[in-house]
């Protein structure tokens, strides 16, 4: 054959020097060029590659039994990459994936392949036509919400996403064809700012650990992998045909994911509180939330001789809530100057006097029951106490020992917000934002003096707090005066009555009375006026 009746390709030209259509490489001279021609053509024939290559230095390592380095021939740099590539396995492949669907439960899903064809409906087809009752699908989130199929935006797949799905009954699918080798590279991810859903792009498990990035520190290290109840934290391999969130920390961050097999059993690998070894003075609490469909397991508050106030390294994002029944606890921090959101692990410098951490729960439903179970890790110090503040109900309690809360949301009620306080008795007394250690109950007192003149004063306590109405009525019950109307804290009050109306006059003497009207508590009591 000569060169000019082979054809090549592209893919040929890549990696062999020269031009057209006739190709030299290193001869057994370093840095010098064979003078015979080297010709290569490579071709799809069927399910394989043909490649036609000529002169015998391609093969040949001139320099294999010299004291020098250099490699060249068939293992010189990239021309061992182009032949692995080329001999390696190839074949068409049917991609299916390996289980059912969940029956009307979300998952996350990756297809790990280079299909032949990515158009939703056509890798869907199985499922039928668009149908929401049936199917339905969600893909990238863009900060408040996911973009759902079928969209301008999203009508086709991509190798190394994931995607949320959702079918009416278990579905066996199958996807379409793919052609693969068996050798591959380094897959690369490219990232946006914020939360991105990513999926194994190979067809076996992978090892996260081990990916690399295009900039360091540019990606948070933990994958957040979908149970079907809630999110868990995964920091070693990721699974085929799974997909997951991951944080990226700057725009344009790639990942590139390692393409080695991990073929070792056992569990995907143990999450950063167990990796973890606390020092004196250093400790955390994990705390799980559930309210018996959802859950969210995977949160930490804690001090760390390393950790900033703000944000640090041993601090991790919360997920974005699943498109279903979800339970979110969260510790927001839009406050920070750098990397400001909302956040499922809070480390925090080591203060003497102790700490305090304020977090929401956010349900997909309201008036749900929710429970809070607590983990303590590392040494407290002795002379710390641990409260939970509540911050709806406005009551304070005690959960160093018992490490358990319930709640159940209100009516209409889908985010609640609680303060974790730990530390001395009095650094708790001053961190409770104003709510007493000791629960205190709505009254209304006696006036005093009474009978009065010119003025007198009236007490109450409100036991939450609310929207106050303090009135002063005649007998009749019409009202003569409003001494107060708006909201207050939960606390003690006195408001002065000088004996005037709603019009700053003096009224006559006689029975009066005082009434508080509150959310959840009505009281009225009686005076007498004297002149």
């Amino acid at each position: 054959f000569a060169s000019s009746s082979i054809s090549t390709t592209s893919q040929a030209v890549s990696f062999l020097k020269g031009n057209s259509t006739t190709f030299a490489i290193s001869s057994d001279t370093p840095g010098k060029i064979t003078q015979r021609p080297v010709v290569a053509a490579l071709s799809q024939i069927g399910k394989g590659r043909i490649l036609l290559i000529g002169d015998v230095d391609i093969w040949s390592n001139s320099n294999g039994d010299s004291l020098s380095p250099t490699l060249t021939g068939i293992l010189a740099g990239k021309n061992l990459q182009f032949a692995l590539n080329v001999f390696g396995y190839v074949d068409n492949y049917s991609v299916k994936l390996p289980k059912p669907t969940r029956s009307e439960k979300y998952q996350i899903i990756s297809i790990p392949f280079d299909l032949s064809n990515f158009n939703i409906l056509d890798v869907l087809k199985d499922l039928g036509s668009v149908d929401k009752t049936k199917w339905r699908l969600y893909g990238r989130w863009n900060g408040t919400k996911y973009l759902e199929f079928p969209s301008a935006e999203f009508l086709s797949f991509k190798r190394g996403e994931g995607y949320w799905l959702i079918t009416k009954g278990e579905q066996n699918l199958t996807l379409g064809n793919a052609i693969i080798s068996t050798q591959q590279g380094f897959y690369p991810i490219t990232l946006d700012s914020g939360y991105n859903l990513i999926g194994n792009p190979f067809p076996y498990r992978v090892s996260w650990a081990t990916s690399q990035l295009s900039t360091p520190d540019s990606v948070e290290a933990w994958l957040w992998n979908f149970t079907g109840v809630g999110f868990q934290k995964e920091t070693n391999v990721m699974e085929p045909f799974t997909g997951y969130f991951v944080k990226s920390l700057r725009n344009g961050a790639t990942i590139y994911i390692n393409p080695t097999e991990v073929t070792s059993p056992g569990s995907p690998g143990k999450s950063a509180a167990e990796q973890r070894r606390f020092a004196g003075n250093e400790w955390q609490i994990q705390i799980r939330a559930s309210n018996g469909v959802a859950t969210d397991v995977d949160n930490s508050a804690g001090v760390l001789r390393s950790a900033n106030d703000e944000w640090d390294a041993a601090d991790f994002s919360e997920p974005p809530p699943a498109p279903t029944d979800y339970l979110a606890l969260s510790f927001s921090h839009r406050e920070w100057q750098n990397n400001p959101g909302r956040y499922a692990g809070d480390f925090r410098a080591v203060h003497p006097e102790g700490n305090y951490w304020d977090f929401d729960i956010s349900s997909a439903k309201a008036e749900a029951n929710i429970s809070i179970a607590l983990d303590k890790l590392g040494d407290i110090p002795s002379d710390f106490d641990m409260v939970l503040v509540d911050m709806a109900t406005e009551r304070v309690t005690d959960v160093m020992s018992s490490l358990s809360y319930a709640l159940t949301l209100k009516k209409n009620e889908y985010v609640r917000s609680f303060r974790l306080i730990v530390g001395k008795k009095e650094f708790i007394e001053k961190s409770t934002n104003g709510i007493p250690i000791v629960p205190i109950a709505y009254s209304l007192d006696q006036n005093f003096p009474n009978p009065f003149n010119p003025s007198t004063k009236i007490h109450y306590t409100l036991g939450h707090s609310s929207h106050v109405e303090l009135d002063i009525l005649n007998v009749l019950g019409q009202k003569v005066k409003t001494l107060f109307s708006g909201d207050q804290w939960i606390g003690s009050y006195t408001m002065e009555w000088d004996g005037t109306n709603d019009r700053n006059t003096k009224i006559s003497s006689g029975v009066y009375f005082y009434r508080i009207r509150t959310e959840e508590f009505i009281a009225t009591k009686k005076m007498v006026l004297l002149k």
